[in-house]
């Protein structure tokens, strides 16, 4: 196994024989027999058997990322039920699950993913020809007494 870090698939290509030649962002081609793009706005579990979602459809994982009831799969990301859908902790947990496969490789035992105690979210967005600009202010914690997080927000304003 090659482990890539810091390197995404940017293009994908069907090749006659089934299989995804993949261009990376480092300029290398991969060839691969299956290939999920995991980017969008919604998550898409559609294609994961329902024994191991939640109600609400994300993949069901342990403390190491790992998909509860199945052998060497994990979940990481929007997809995955240990924490709110942001890019941040997608981020997060992808440096973490790649640290854990590579300590798997060398027979290390994985680390627990440590979720985020806290996140921010700023967005500004102005519109010049009104002078209307909008501003969301998003901050949630998590508290060891308060598992839901709470959340401030300023929706927006008129400057005059």
């Amino acid at each position: 196994m090659d482990v890539k870090l810091n390197t995404k698939a940017v293009g994908s290509v069907q090749l006659p024989d089934g299989r995804k030649e993949l261009t990376l962002s480092s300029g290398d081609k991969l060839t691969t027999d299956m290939y999920v793009s995991t980017f969008g706005l919604i998550p898409n579990s559609t294609y994961i058997p329902a024994s191991y979602l939640n109600a609400n459809g994300s993949v069901m994982v342990d403390e190491f990322l790992r998909v509860k009831g199945a052998r060497d799969v994990w979940a990481i990301g929007d997809v995955s039920d240990v924490e709110s859908w942001q890019f941040i902790t997608c981020d997060r947990q992808s440096t973490h699950l790649a640290k854990n496969m590579i300590s798997l490789m060398n027979n290390k035992p994985p680390l627990p993913y440590k979720v985020a105690a806290s996140r921010m979210i700023i967005f500004l967005v102005a519109n010049y020809g009104s002078w209307l600009i909008s501003l969301q202010v998003s901050w949630a914690f998590r508290l060891v007494r308060r598992p839901q997080p709470a959340t401030l927000g300023i929706s927006r304003f008129q400057v005059s």
